[in-house]
């Protein structure tokens, strides 16, 4: 048994990943002599009001030692949009390396 999402009939596959795979095929569709983009992706987990950066496994050892989420905020913009502060981001190339 491997470890991928691609060995498994992606019409079983649920929401997140299919639109997450449409999303990937529509940019690589494109004319890439006209743009080209970069995907970076970030995993928070927010819970009884705690945040907590699911890629950087140091803000929960920081969380289990002593409490703390580490240095990370969630705030507003000036135009009205969300910003997470101080969370890890990987950039991702296709589906599966973002759902892996």
């Amino acid at each position: 048994m491997g470890t991928g999402f691609d060995e498994y009939d992606t019409a079983s596959m649920g929401l997140v990943y299919r639109s997450v795979e449409y999303l990937f095929n529509e940019l690589n569709a494109r004319e890439p002599s006209c743009y080209s983009y970069t995907m970076s992706v970030s995993f928070l987990e927010l819970y009884n009001e705690e945040l907590v950066d699911l890629l950087n496994p140091a803000t929960r050892t920081l969380k289990k030692r002593n409490g703390l989420g580490g240095a990370l905020s969630i705030r507003e913009d000036g135009k009205g949009g969300v910003v997470w502060d101080g969370v890890q981001e990987e950039v991702v190339k296709n589906a599966d390396e973002l759902m892996g």
